[in-house]
């Protein structure tokens, strides 16, 4: 998936598998501010299981958050997406 796309349009329809349903789920985009700077965050405000969130930071390149838990895509961290926004 296009980063920039995902960003300019504020949000992201994304199917994911919840208890063996499969959904479609819409995730906000949210700024987070980091020591690094601000950076771009999906937001899912129904519960996922850790996989598909991991699964979806993996496919989009972004992190993503649900309540205090926060999934970065492998190999990034906040100061790699600060300037993104």
């Amino acid at each position: 998936m296009n980063i920039k796309k995902i960003l300019s349009s504020g949000s992201l329809k994304i199917k994911v598998k919840n208890e063996g349903m499969l959904q479609t789920h819409t995730l906000k985009i949210e700024k987070e501010i980091s020591p690094f700077g601000p950076i771009p965050i999906l937001i899912s405000e129904l519960p996922l299981p850790e996989m598909e969130l991991l699964r979806i930071a993996k496919e989009t390149g972004l992190p993503i958050k649900r309540g205090n838990l926060r999934v970065f895509p492998p190999g990034k961290m906040p100061k790699d997406l600060a300037n993104l926004l």
